[in-house]
């Protein structure tokens, strides 16, 4: 996935998720050596080397703490060169009177707060996320798609669809789909958010279902409710035209979809192969839901 540098974005799609154990900061000890599996930060300064382990192992090592934390993962993958997640995170945390210690990785950046309260921080970090999704969500529209907006639907449906690649053996579908055609032939959405495209929806109409033949996100804005959005469009337009009946398929590889639909109404129906790829299929019921 794509890293993520706009900060409303990143506040948007925080995810802060905790991990289980206590956590505690030593300073290394050549007389008391800790297996190097055992340290999970490494920090090297001229005073010597601070070490992140879990309180288990510094004790089993005999090595002195005087602070215990909870760590807290900040699931959205943020760039290097993001400017303000930190403080902003800080600002929050501290409003609530939470230390807050960060550690930043490659993919994501990561908090150590005081053990006690890691649920108190989960919470506070998780209101801030909920306030920028609001936000964002204010400056969201979404458009009946047009040939112009074909090239960039075809990025984004590379970029949504390129994790599955591996997975499948091959390109799926929509990563090939010729989209200035797509618009033509079957009814189109898109979604922007602050002038950038986000999603894109295509729909196909038959006598008595309506049958959802492509929802992708762009890879930056998942996990902002904008699949809901989409998926509740296609629900509202089979109801405009009068059909009772709303249908898809996925991939049977896109594991996360088979958890995905059923959250949002969907029943899985059958599995077979079409077009060489192994699908499962889906309908959701209007008359019900």
């Amino acid at each position: 996935m794509r890293a993520e540098a706009n900060l409303e974005v990143l506040l948007a799609a925080l995810l802060p998720t905790g991990r289980f154990g206590e956590y505690v900061f030593v300073e290394a000890d050549d007389a008391k050596p800790v297996e190097d599996r055992a340290v999970l930060a490494s920090v090297v300064e001229p005073e010597g080397r601070s070490l992140v382990l879990t309180r288990h192992d510094a004790e089993r090592a005999g090595l002195p703490y005087n602070f215990v934390a909870g760590w807290i993962t900040l699931e959205v993958h943020s760039t290097l060169d993001a400017v303000g997640l930190t403080a902003a995170v800080a600002a929050a945390l501290g409003e609530a009177g939470i230390s807050c210690n960060v550690l930043a990785g490659y993919h994501h950046d990561h908090l150590l707060v005081p053990h006690e309260r890691l649920g108190e921080a989960i919470d506070v970090l998780q209101t801030l996320s909920a306030r920028h999704r609001s936000l964002l969500a204010a400056k969201r529209t979404v458009r009946r798609a047009s040939v112009e907006d074909a090239p960039a639907m075809t990025e984004l449906a590379r970029g949504a669809y390129a994790p599955y690649v591996a997975r499948i053996g091959g390109e799926p579908a929509p990563m090939t789909d010729d989209y200035a055609t797509v618009v033509r032939d079957d009814e189109a959405w898109v979604a922007e958010q602050a002038g950038s495209l986000v999603g894109l929806l295509v729909l196909s109409f038959h006598d008595d279902y309506l049958l959802l033949e492509n929802v992708a996100v762009a890879p930056h804005a998942q996990k902002l409710g904008i699949g809901e959005l989409l998926l509740d469009l296609a629900d509202e337009r089979a109801r405009a035209v009068g059909v009772p009946e709303v249908r898809l398929y996925t991939n049977v590889a896109m594991t996360e979809n088979l958890s995905y639909y059923p959250r949002h109404g969907y029943q899985e129906t059958h599995r077979a192969t079409q077009d060489s790829f192994q699908r499962v299929f889906f309908t959701k019921s209007l008359t019900t839901s």
